[in-house]
């Protein structure tokens, strides 16, 4: 069985107790004689915050139940809840985006045991799905609000029933909605983007749209040179793979600062001294700068080791002065 970790993981684990009553006795961790860790109570729709740390679903005496639930929380589509279960209890596994300190932000599993709507749930639930209809649908494939019942050692995987779109009830997605839970086991999954990413506003891994704009030739409307004063506020400096680069339209984060009044001016009179020249070629380069402007959101794109400066689809010979200024 598979060790759950909370806090710094990050599975939430949410499970719904429906006419548990005195029966359910042998699966609370306290009735079995074991000390029952802390929850952090929490509504479906809303980011937990992180729990303390967890024993295994194992140890806290739902044997397989919160591991089937995190194993199967974005897998197919499961069935509809059969008709006839008994006393059950009810989990429900999500995924949260969380910042990690000095690790970014990361993607967590959440699974979870719900303290009240269980009732109210297995009601909607129990709808029958509708016929398909012949009127006009939408495109979307929403969430099919998945829930894992659990009938003495079966675990039924379910789904909201669906309208004539195929799609959630609106009684089932309140019912889901409306569920209170506690944390009961948290799993970091992967990392979203890094600290330095988050810490200055630069992407990890971004499209090089010096040698996309050579290769693929996009339409983007001609700029000025005088557009080129964005007054930047962050300088993001990317790697692509070499040799050869000249095939490779993206670029992986390797330092990014945030630019200060002084360092904004003297970028932008570098980037006033960009000159027209057909002949600068925008592949070829091994690392390039993406200048960012909030309050305009464009960005400029600087070859590091080559010699273009781009807004748009329109580029310049940059100077070595601008150069100097970004490999600082």
């Amino acid at each position: 069985m598979r060790k759950w970790v909370a806090a710094a993981v990050g599975l939430l684990v949410l499970s719904t107790v429906a006419a548990c009553g005195s029966e359910q006795a042998g699966r609370d961790p306290a009735a079995a004689g074991r000390p029952a860790a802390s929850v952090v109570p929490t509504a479906v729709g809303e980011p937990s915050s992180p729990g303390p740390e967890l024993p295994s679903d194992t140890d806290r005496g739902w044997p397989g139940a919160a591991e089937v639930a995190r194993a199967q929380c974005h897998g197919d589509v499961p069935e509809h809840l059969p008709a006839g279960l008994g006393a059950v209890e009810a989990y429900v596994c999500t995924t949260e985006r969380r910042p990690v300190p000095g690790d970014g932000t990361w993607q967590f599993a959440v699974v979870g045991r719900a303290t009240a709507g269980a009732d109210a749930l297995l009601v909607a639930y129990a709808i029958p799905d509708a016929e398909p209809g012949s009127g006009p649908c939408t495109a979307d494939a929403p969430d099919p609000r998945r829930a894992w019942v659990v009938e003495g050692d079966a675990v039924h995987a379910v789904r909201a029933p669906q309208d004539s779109c195929g799609k959630p009830t609106p009684d089932a997605i309140d019912a889901y909605a409306e569920l209170t839970t506690e944390v009961v086991a948290e799993e970091r999954l992967h990392q979203l983007s890094s600290e330095l990413a988050d810490r200055v506003g630069c992407e990890d891994v971004t499209g090089d749209l010096l040698a996309y704009g050579q290769m693929f030739e996009p339409e983007y409307p001609e700029r000025d040179l005088g557009d080129l004063r964005l007054g930047v506020d962050r300088a993001c400096t990317y790697a692509v793979d070499a040799p050869p680069p000249d095939d490779k339209v993206a670029g992986a984060l390797v330092t990014a600062q945030l630019l200060d009044a002084a360092e904004r001016a003297a970028i932008d009179a570098a980037l006033a001294e960009s000159v027209e020249d057909p002949e600068c070629a925008r592949i070829g380069h091994t690392r390039f700068v993406v200048l960012r402007s909030d309050a305009t959101e464009k960005q400029i794109f600087v070859a590091l080791d080559g010699c273009a400066v781009q807004l748009d689809g329109t580029w310049w010979r940059a100077t070595d002065e601008l150069r100097a200024l970004l490999s600082g």
